[in-house]
C-alpha cells in the first residue's frame, strides 16, 4: 500500500501553519497546545478535518484557522494545486469537470473568462445570472470610433431613445451619455 504524502498547507497567502495537506486532498490539522480564553491549556492530536460542499458552491471546502486565530474556508482543489504543483493566479478547476474527483492530475487553471464559458455549458440555468452580472462584456469595450461618436450624436440631436441607440450601435449606456453631454 502506497504511503499517503503530506505537505505544509499552502493557500493564498494565508498563514496556515497548524495544518499539513496530503496529495489525495485531505486537510490535517496538526497537534499542538491550545490555550483557551479563560488561560487553560489543553493539547490537542493530530485529526483530519473534514471537507463540506453546499448548494452554492459544488467544490469541496475545509474551515481552518489561520495563525491569527480567524475561521477561513479553505477550497481543496485549490490548496491542493497550490501546496502540490505551485502558485498561480488562475481558477483552479477539475479537467473532468466532476468536483468529486480530487487527484493533482485532474487539476487544471483557467482564466476567468474560460471559468465563465464553461459554467454557462455546465448549467444552463446559471446562463442568465451570468449574462445579468457580466452584462457589460457584450459591449464594445475599446475606444469608440470617431464615425460612431458622430453617429451617437446625430442619433441623439434626431430625439432617438438612448435604449434604441444602444441596441443598434451596441454601445453602453454610459457610452452614449459620454459622448452627447
Amino acid at each position: 500500500m502506497k504511503q499517503l504524502i503530506w505537505k505544509p498547507l499552502i493557500y493564498n497567502d494565508l498563514p496556515l501553519s497548524n495544518y499539513e495537506m496530503s496529495e489525495d486532498g485531505q486537510i490535517k490539522s496538526l497537534a499542538r497546545e491550545i490555550t483557551r480564553k479563560d488561560g487553560t491549556t489543553i493539547w490537542k492530536n493530530d485529526f483530519i478535518i473534514s471537507s463540506r460542499t453546499n448548494k452554492i458552491q459544488p467544490h469541496p471546502f475545509s474551515d481552518c484557522k489561520d495563525d491569527n486565530g480567524k475561521t477561513q474556508s479553505v477550497y481543496i482543489a485549490r490548496a491542493l494545486y497550490l501546496t502540490f504543483i505551485g502558485p498561480t493566479d488562475d481558477y483552479v478547476t477539475f479537467k473532468d469537470r466532476n468536483p468529486k474527483h480530487i487527484k493533482i492530475k485532474n487539476l487544471i487553471t483557467i482564466t476567468h473568462s474560460e471559468l465563465q464559458i464553461r459554467n454557462m455549458k455546465d448549467v444552463p440555468s446559471r446562463k442568465m445570472k451570468l449574462a445579468k452580472i457580466n452584462k457589460k462584456n457584450k459591449y464594445k469595450s475599446h475606444a469608440l470610433s470617431d464615425d460612431i461618436i458622430k453617429l451617437i450624436k446625430t442619433m441623439t440631436l434626431s430625439k432617438i431613445k438612448i435604449s434604441e441607440i444602444k441596441r443598434i450601435l451596441n454601445v453602453s449606456r454610459s457610452s452614449i451619455i459620454k459622448y452627447t453631454t
